[in-house]
């Protein structure tokens, strides 16, 4: 399970600035800040959760089917059991 907190904030990237988020009573985040005067890239909430999620799957999968050393031990594997 990937544990990711709430609410992630909005990074700045070319101020390195953080922009926090506010949660409303719904339970809603919602940008603090005005996006519309905001210059420069922007990282969103949404968009820092698919490069996580995105970078994490990839690195299963990855160890899954051998990892990235590809030394291969006696046990090591996929094997179909009947």
């Amino acid at each position: 399970m990937l544990k990711i907190p709430f609410p992630l904030p909005d990074i700045v990237i070319d101020q390195m600035h953080v922009c926090r988020r506010q949660v409303t009573p719904q339970g809603i985040a919602r940008p603090s800040w005005d996006p519309a005067q905001q210059t420069g890239l922007a990282l969103t909430a949404e968009e820092i959760k698919d490069v996580v999620s995105s970078t994490a799957l990839w690195l299963v999968v990855r160890e899954g089917i051998g990892g990235v050393g590809k030394v291969s031990r006696k046990g090591d594997g996929w094997r179909i059991r009947a």
